[in-house]
């Protein structure tokens, strides 16, 4: 079973040592609404993307997995997909593709050697 947002939190929550309220007061939320979100009892309203944003600054966590796990688009894909047509293809050519593990890690190894040889 996948991780879920809740969990991932409460997990950065307890590797900063950090009680539900003392995280509550940094990112400016009652830390009942995060016990909420820490036991995935949100009514599949994920928190908006500014709380996640605040959250992953307090928790030392990187953004984009909490965005994906509140099945969030980060903004710098919307970033991307709003202003790169050829980005916005390559997805389009890909949707229907067999898209495991390995298939991802072939593209990274591709694009990452790109980037370094154009760099």
């Amino acid at each position: 079973m996948p991780l879920t947002l809740g969990q991932r939190l409460k997990a950065l929550r307890r590797d900063t040592n950090l009680t539900l309220r003392e995280l509550g007061k940094k990112v400016g939320v009652d830390f009942t609404y995060l016990s909420k979100i820490e036991n995935d009892k949100t009514d599949n309203r994920p928190p908006s993307a500014d709380l996640l944003s605040r959250l992953a600054q307090v928790l030392n966590a990187d953004e984009g997995e909490l965005m994906l796990l509140a099945r969030r688009i980060p903004e710098e894909a919307k970033k991307i997909f709003t202003t790169d047509k050829n980005a916005l293809q390559f997805f389009r050519t890909i949707k229907n593709s067999n898209r495991d593990q390995k298939f991802w890690d072939e593209i990274n190894e591709l694009v990452e050697k790109h980037t370094k040889r154009n760099g």
